[in-house]
C-alpha cells in the first residue's frame, strides 16, 4: 500500500492537479491593446486570446469602442486559454438587453438570459467559438471560469504581458517562490532543467514564444508560455510619404501632425480624427487613439496604424493607442477656402470652409455661386440648418466610392465678408477667408492694391476660376478694366 500511494505522490507532483479558477477580461480599447482590420480584431488579455472575426458575416469588423466590441451577425466571437488552460464556463456581459440572445457554440451549451444581459456557454474545452445569430452581439466583458494543472510550485510571470508590440521588448521572468530556478525557452519546446536559466532580462526583436517553468527542489511548476507578436513599422516622416505606401502598411509617422478635426459622438467614440502636417499633407485617422484633441494641437512624432482605403478615401487605420500621446496647444490649423467647382481629389481630407452656399435637405447638397456639393452628416454634433438663407459651412472632403462630398463641422449664417462682390457679364469677384476669387470670362491682368496705395499681386490669369490667398484688409481689384472694392477676413 506504502508503495502504491508513492507512486500516486510522484505522479501527482510531476502532472499535477486540475485547479479551476476565474477571471473577468475586460473586452473594449480602453482595457486591452487590439490588433486588427476588417477581417478581425485579437488581443491578448491575461492568459488568454481573445478575438472577434469576420467569418462568415457580410458585415466587416469595426475597431473596439469604449466600452465594448461589436460581433455582428455570422461573425465569430472566439477565446483561448495560452497555456492550456481548460475553459469550464463563459459569462459574456452585454450592453442591452436586445444584445443577450443565443449564439451558435463550435461546443458546449449557450443559455442566453435578457433581464441579467448576459450570455452563458457552458462546457469543456481549450477554444470556445460562438457565432452571433443577431444583427449585432455588444460585449464588454466575459467572467471565465477555467481549470489548470498546477504544480507545487506557483508558475512563472512575464513582463511585459503577452501581446502585440511595434518594436523590441525586454522581457523580465519572475516567481513568487523566491528559492525556485526558472529555465525558460524560446524555440517553442517545452523547458526542462537542461534549459536556459534565467538570470536577466533578455530582448526579442521578432515574434517570439516564450515558455518558462520553475523549479525548487523536487518541486516543480507548471508549464506556462507567453507569446510576443513583433510588428514591423515602416518609418514615414510625412503624409505624402505615408500616402505613397502600400495599403496594409503598418507606418510610423516620424514627424508631429497637427490637428485640423476630431469628432466627439454622442457616445464618447472618438473615432475621426483629421491631421495635417508641415508640408501640406492631410489624412484621416479612424479609430480609437484614447486620447482627445482640439484644433490646433499637436501630437508629437511615434504614431502608428496601418495605411488603409475606405471607399477610395485613405486614411489611417487600426490607430496603436500607446503611440498616441497626449497633444501639446500649438497654431489653429485654419480651414482652405474653396468654392463649390473647386472641390477636388486634391482637397479629399482637407478641412475647408465653403461661403454663402444654399441647402437643399432633400438632396443633401450645398450650392454656391459657382457649383454644386453633396454633404453628408457624418458627425453626431453637428446640426444642419433648416433655414432657406446662405451659409458658411467649414468641413472635411471625403471620396465617397467617387462622389466628392463635404462632411459639414460648422455651420454660420452667411457673413458677406465681400465690401462689393462683382458681377457681371465678363467676370465675377467674391471674397471669403483669407482670399479672392476671380471668374473671368476671358483671360486678364488682376491687380490688388491695399489701403496703403501697395500692390499685393500683379499677374496675370486664364479665364476660369482664380483663386488668390492674401491676408485680411481692404483691397481694390482690378481685373482688365473693371474695378472693384472689396474686404476680405
Amino acid at each position: 500500500m506504502k508503495k502504491i500511494l508513492l507512486s500516486l505522490f510522484v505522479l501527482l507532483a510531476a502532472f499535477g492537479v486540475a485547479r479551476a479558477e476565474e477571471v473577468t477580461l475586460t473586452t473594449n480599447a480602453t482595457a486591452s491593446t487590439w490588433t486588427g482590420d476588417a477581417n478581425g480584431y485579437v488581443s491578448v488579455i491575461g492568459n488568454f486570446e481573445v478575438s472577434y472575426l469576420k467569418a462568415n458575416s457580410t458585415s466587416n469588423c469595426v475597431a473596439p469602442s469604449e466600452d465594448h466590441i461589436r460581433v455582428y451577425k455570422n461573425a465569430d466571437f472566439k477565446i483561448t486559454g495560452l497555456n492550456g488552460e481548460t475553459i469550464t464556463k463563459l459569462v459574456l456581459n452585454v450592453v442591452t438587453a436586445n444584445h443577450a440572445v443565443d449564439m451558435t457554440p463550435n461546443t458546449g451549451v449557450v443559455v442566453p438570459d435578457a433581464a441579467a444581459k448576459t450570455i452563458t456557454w457552458t462546457g469543456s474545452a481549450t477554444t470556445v467559438t460562438l457565432s452571433a445569430t443577431v444583427a449585432q452581439v455588444r460585449i464588454m466583458s466575459v467572467e471565465v471560469t477555467y481549470e489548470t494543472q498546477s504544480g507545487s510550485v506557483p508558475a512563472p510571470t512575464f513582463d511585459p504581458a503577452p501581446g502585440t508590440y511595434y518594436g523590441e521588448q525586454h522581457i523580465s521572468i519572475a516567481c513568487s517562490n523566491e528559492e525556485a530556478d526558472i529555465y525558460y525557452t524560446i524555440d517553442g519546446t517545452d523547458p526542462t532543467l537542461e534549459s536556459t536559466k534565467y538570470t536577466a532580462p533578455f530582448e526579442i526583436t521578432a515574434t517570439t514564444t516564450v515558455k518558462a517553468l520553475a523549479n525548487a527542489g523536487e518541486d516543480f511548476s507548471s508549464v506556462v508560455s507567453a507569446t510576443y507578436t513583433i510588428v514591423e513599422t515602416t518609418a514615414v516622416a510625412s503624409i505624402a510619404e505615408f500616402l505613397a505606401t502600400a495599403t496594409g502598411t503598418v507606418v510610423k509617422f516620424t514627424c508631429p501632425l497637427h490637428v485640423a478635426y476630431q469628432n466627439t459622438s454622442a457616445n464618447g467614440n472618438n473615432y475621426y480624427l483629421y491631421v495635417v502636417d508641415g508640408e501640406g499633407g492631410a489624412t484621416q485617422i479612424f479609430g480609437n487613439t484614447g486620447k482627445t484633441y482640439a484644433n490646433g494641437d499637436v501630437i508629437p512624432a511615434g504614431v502608428i496604424g496601418t495605411r488603409a482605403v475606405y471607399r477610395q478615401t485613405a486614411q489611417l487605420g487600426s490607430p496603436v493607442q500607446s503611440s498616441f500621446e497626449a497633444g501639446t496647444a500649438g497654431a489653429a490649423v485654419t480651414p482652405e477656402s474653396a468654392h463649390c467647382n473647386e472641390i477636388g481629389d486634391g482637397l479629399v481630407n482637407f478641412y475647408v470652409t465653403i461661403t454663402d452656399v444654399t441647402i437643399d435637405a432633400t438632396a443633401t447638397t450645398i450650392t454656391d455661386d459657382y457649383g454644386t456639393l453633396a454633404y453628408y452628416n457624418r458627425f453626431a454634433n453637428v446640426e444642419i440648418p433648416t433655414g432657406t438663407g446662405k451659409y458658411d459651412v467649414t468641413g472635411i472632403i471625403n471620396n465617397n466610392d467617387g462622389t466628392l462630398q463635404i462632411y459639414p463641422t460648422e455651420f454660420k449664417e452667411a457673413t458677406g465678408t465681400g465690401l462689393r462682390d462683382l458681377n457681371n457679364a465678363s467676370v465675377i469677384v467674391t471674397t471669403d477667408y483669407s482670399a479672392i476669387h476671380i471668374n473671368s470670362a476671358e483671360n486678364a491682368a488682376v491687380s490688388v492694391i491695399n489701403t496703403l496705395g501697395q500692390s499685393i499681386v500683379n499677374t496675370k490669369v486664364s479665364a476660369g476660376a482664380t483663386m488668390l490667398n492674401v491676408p485680411a484688409g481692404l483691397y481694390i481689384v482690378k481685373v482688365n478694366d473693371t474695378v472693384t472694392k472689396v474686404l476680405v477676413k
